[in-house]
């Protein structure tokens, strides 16, 4: 069982079609008002449109499975579009920090507080929204999940704007006129240092899924004890189980010495489907193999702890 990339593409094309308006909103919003951080905001969503676009492409190519050129399928596009993703908000995360800090050592930026507030609070209430419904509309995407993230980190960016903004029209007169100008690009730095987080998480899950590591606890110990419940109903118990997951794809090997003449083929297969069936249980789309060997030597050993 795994998400139905029927579903993922419904997700991705609301996604992008929201980010889309709110991008086109932010830059007319932040032009007309000389906000860096709602540029910013603005600039964030068009980059979403541009990657959410590219993520539905991906989506679109893992659906047609394994062909000649690709015997395994394409699911390692996945966790390249995630990592991409990751990249280029942290790239533009740290070139708004730069930015933000030329203008604060340039004596700051005035300006209109209440437009300010008043988008922060829509687009706030726009990011919650869509989060919510991606993570409903495909539940076990790692795609769309990606996308709901960067879709949280516009929310924190927006909640931090509604703070900041309101913060300042309830100082007094004097405080306001010195603290003003420096509130925009300071929100700058705060909103970026908020999408850092995710950047972090999005290229963390890149990197462990292209360098084969093992997949995260939650993935791994359940289907561990899935795996081994199986083998211990046939008889055979403490296997080797190597896991890794790329994508929607999750790949279980599975192998066990066995005594000579003991395990014939239609026996194996029997395992195998029960196995099969198991993991069926799991959002993924299990590539499973079973290996009974008499020999000791067949790559039996079970890796160590070393990282």
């Amino acid at each position: 069982m795994r998400t139905d990339t029927r579903s993922e593409q419904r997700a991705l094309t609301v996604s992008m079609v929201a980010a889309g308006a709110i991008a086109a909103v932010a830059v007319f919003w932040g032009l007309v008002t000389g906000s860096r951080v709602i540029l910013f905001d603005g600039v964030y969503a068009l980059l979403g449109v541009l990657l959410t676009g590219a993520s539905l492409r991906v989506v679109q190519m893992v659906r047609h499975g394994p062909t000649k050129r690709f015997p395994f399928g394409r699911e390692s596009l996945v966790p390249v579009i995630v990592g991409t993703q990751g990249l280029a908000l942290l790239g533009t995360s740290v070139y708004a920090i730069v930015d933000a800090i030329v203008v604060i050592e340039a004596g700051g930026t005035e300006i209109p507080k209440v437009s300010a507030v008043v988008y922060a609070v829509v687009t706030l209430v726009a990011a919650i929204g869509v989060a919510w419904l991606l993570v409903r509309m495909a539940p076990g995407s790692e795609v769309v999940a990606a996308d709901a993230a960067s879709w949280r980190a516009g929310a924190y960016l927006s909640a931090a704007m509604v703070v900041g903004f309101g913060g300042v029209l309830l100082l007094p007169a004097a405080a306001s006129d010195v603290v003003a100008p420096y509130v925009d690009p300071a929100l700058v730095i705060v909103a970026a240092g908020l999408v850092m987080p995710t950047s972090y998480s999005l290229l963390r899950t890149t990197a462990v899924e292209l360098l084969e590591m093992a997949p995260a606890p939650e993935i791994d110990a359940p289907v561990r004890a899935a795996v081994t419940e199986v083998m211990a109903r046939f008889g055979l118990g403490d296997p080797v189980i190597r896991l890794s997951k790329v994508g929607g794809k999750l790949y279980v090997e599975v192998d066990h010495l066995a005594e000579p003449g003991t395990w014939p083929v239609d026996q194996v297969d029997r395992l195998r489907h029960a196995l099969d069936e198991r993991l069926d249980e799991f959002p993924y789309d299990s590539w499973l193999n079973v290996d009974l060997s008499t020999d000791p030597s067949w790559g039996l050993a079970d890796a160590d702890d070393g990282r």
